[in-house]
Protein backbone atom coordinates (compact mmCIF):
# COMPACT_ATOMS: atom_id res chain seq x y z
CA UNK A 1 0.00 0.00 0.00
CA UNK A 2 1.47 3.68 -1.19
CA UNK A 3 1.12 6.28 1.05
CA UNK A 4 -1.61 7.81 -0.94
CA UNK A 5 -3.80 4.76 -0.13
CA UNK A 6 -2.63 4.71 3.51
CA UNK A 7 -3.51 8.72 3.76
CA UNK A 8 -6.94 7.74 2.01
CA UNK A 9 -7.46 5.00 3.93
CA UNK A 10 -6.60 6.57 7.21
CA UNK A 11 -8.20 10.42 7.21
CA UNK A 12 -10.53 10.35 3.95
CA UNK A 13 -12.18 6.66 4.89
CA UNK A 14 -11.63 5.02 1.83
CA UNK A 15 -12.31 1.61 0.98
CA UNK A 16 -15.43 2.11 2.75
CA UNK A 17 -17.64 0.92 -0.01
CA UNK A 18 -16.92 -1.02 -3.28
CA UNK A 19 -18.35 -1.41 -6.63
CA UNK A 20 -20.74 -3.88 -5.70
CA UNK A 21 -22.53 -2.35 -2.68
CA UNK A 22 -22.06 1.45 -3.72
CA UNK A 23 -25.60 3.75 -2.78
CA UNK A 24 -25.56 6.01 -5.21
CA UNK A 25 -23.29 8.06 -7.99
CA UNK A 26 -22.51 10.68 -5.72
CA UNK A 27 -19.48 12.52 -5.40
CA UNK A 28 -19.32 11.43 -2.05
CA UNK A 29 -20.41 7.91 -2.39
CA UNK A 30 -17.26 7.74 -5.17
CA UNK A 31 -15.15 9.85 -3.07
CA UNK A 32 -15.42 6.50 -0.44
CA UNK A 33 -14.39 3.80 -3.25
CA UNK A 34 -10.92 2.91 -3.43
CA UNK A 35 -8.79 3.96 -5.80
CA UNK A 36 -9.01 0.51 -7.90
CA UNK A 37 -12.95 0.82 -7.89
CA UNK A 38 -13.11 4.49 -9.11
CA UNK A 39 -10.16 3.34 -11.70
CA UNK A 40 -12.47 0.51 -12.67
CA UNK A 41 -15.77 2.47 -13.08
CA UNK A 42 -14.15 5.40 -14.77
CA UNK A 43 -13.18 2.71 -17.49
CA UNK A 44 -16.61 0.95 -17.80
CA UNK A 45 -18.56 4.14 -17.68
CA UNK A 46 -16.28 7.31 -18.61
CA UNK A 47 -13.84 6.54 -21.34
CA UNK A 48 -16.97 5.81 -23.83
CA UNK A 49 -18.63 8.43 -26.16
CA UNK A 50 -21.05 8.95 -23.89
CA UNK A 51 -20.14 9.07 -20.16
CA UNK A 52 -22.38 8.59 -17.94
CA UNK A 53 -22.14 10.55 -14.65
CA UNK A 54 -21.13 8.03 -12.27
CA UNK A 55 -17.90 7.67 -15.12
CA UNK A 56 -17.23 11.77 -15.25
CA UNK A 57 -17.36 11.81 -11.58
CA UNK A 58 -14.73 8.70 -11.51
CA UNK A 59 -12.79 10.55 -13.84
CA UNK A 60 -12.85 13.83 -12.06
CA UNK A 61 -12.15 11.93 -8.52
CA UNK A 62 -8.75 10.30 -9.96
CA UNK A 63 -7.61 13.82 -11.08
CA UNK A 64 -7.86 14.64 -7.34
CA UNK A 65 -6.14 11.62 -5.85
CA UNK A 66 -3.60 12.63 -8.32
CA UNK A 67 -2.57 15.66 -6.81
CA UNK A 68 -1.90 14.08 -3.52
CA UNK A 69 1.25 15.21 -3.31
CA UNK A 70 0.71 19.03 -3.71
CA UNK A 71 -2.33 18.60 -0.89
CA UNK A 72 0.41 17.50 1.26
CA UNK A 73 3.05 19.98 0.74
CA UNK A 74 0.40 22.84 1.29
CA UNK A 75 -0.49 20.52 4.82
CA UNK A 76 3.43 20.40 5.31
CA UNK A 77 3.70 24.42 5.05
CA UNK A 78 0.99 25.39 6.90
CA UNK A 79 1.64 23.10 9.78
CA UNK A 80 5.40 24.78 9.49
CA UNK A 81 3.51 28.17 10.01
CA UNK A 82 1.68 27.06 12.93
CA UNK A 83 4.66 25.71 14.71
CA UNK A 84 6.29 28.90 13.80
CA UNK A 85 4.09 30.58 14.94
CA UNK A 86 3.39 28.84 18.64
CA UNK A 87 7.09 28.76 19.13
CA UNK A 88 7.27 32.42 19.07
Amino acid sequence: MNIEEWWGRTFERRGKFNMTNLPDRSPASIQKLSTEDVAELYRSEGVHDHPSVGGILAGVELRRRENWTGRFAIFVSVLAIVVAALHR
